[in-house]
């Protein structure tokens, strides 16, 4: 029958063998960083969210710059022959003609009714793709890590970030789309053969428009990307500690 003893002859003779058992109810203590007002992983999540963010915006701003140019077509042909001195740009709100003396003379289309159908749906998707991009610029500021917006709940701080970023995508997503549309359809009247009226080639307002829609595309979905890691802080433990009373066996 074993029994507990205060020292316990050891193998060598002589020295007793002392073995500390850990104290019961003992809790490992809990640390946190010193000085590190935010952990690494959020920092470089912050920081991928502002380069996102600075993409979205930058799409949106050229979504409006296209949606206001007017070289959404620009003027290239009349029955087969080369308009010589003369420049005629058409948008969504005016076309304008521009002589070689350099006096533009522009006359704005006056009733939405009497426009042709890509008119019409561009100026209707265009605006709702700026004010999606703008709600996502509201919505993804509040919930970015670099704001103090609702800093005690980070999990739905993420969210309100990955909803921006997804309004951003949104936009961008009606601006490509709708661009694409009007760009084939100048294309295809370009070559069509027995349409021998006035031919029109694709305007610089059209590239301004690609590129901004996929440039909010992809700070969209940097943006969203980067807000589905849970903002909560690593937790840290010392080990055990044996300090305080000790038994032997």
């Amino acid at each position: 029958m074993t029994r507990l003893a205060r020292h316990l002859p050891s193998p060598a003779g002589g020295a007793a063998a002392r073995i500390p058992a850990p104290r019961s109810g003992t809790r490992p203590a809990r640390l946190s960083p010193r000085g590190v007002s935010l952990p690494p992983g959020r920092m470089a999540n912050a920081a991928v969210q502002l380069a996102a963010y600075a993409l979205a915006s930058l799409g949106l701003l050229c979504a409006i710059t296209a949606t206001c140019l007017n070289e959404w077509k620009t003027f290239g042909h009349s029955d087969g022959g080369v308009i010589q001195g003369q420049e005629i740009t058409a948008g969504l709100w005016k076309e304008c003609s521009k002589m070689s003396t350099g006096q533009v003379i522009c006359e704005e289309f006056e009733s939405i009714l009497h426009q042709s159908v890509e008119i019409q749906m561009s100026r209707a998707v265009m605006i709702v793709s700026i004010v999606l991009s703008l709600s996502g610029v509201t919505v993804a500021l509040v919930g970015m890590k670099c704001t103090t917006c609702m800093e005690d709940e980070k999990e739905l701080k993420n969210k309100v970030a990955t909803a921006g970023g997804v309004l951003f995508i949104l936009g961008g997503i009606c601006s490509l789309l709708i661009i694409s549309w009007y760009a084939h359809s100048i294309v295809a009247d370009f070559q069509d053969h027995h349409h021998h009226h006035e031919k029109f080639t694709l305007g610089r307002a059209l590239f301004v428009g690609w590129g901004g829609a996929l440039v909010s595309i992809v700070g969209g979905a940097l943006l969203c990307c980067s807000s589905r890691r849970s903002g909560r802080t690593p937790t840290y433990y010392n080990p055990p500690s044996h300090k305080g009373g000790t038994e032997y066996v």
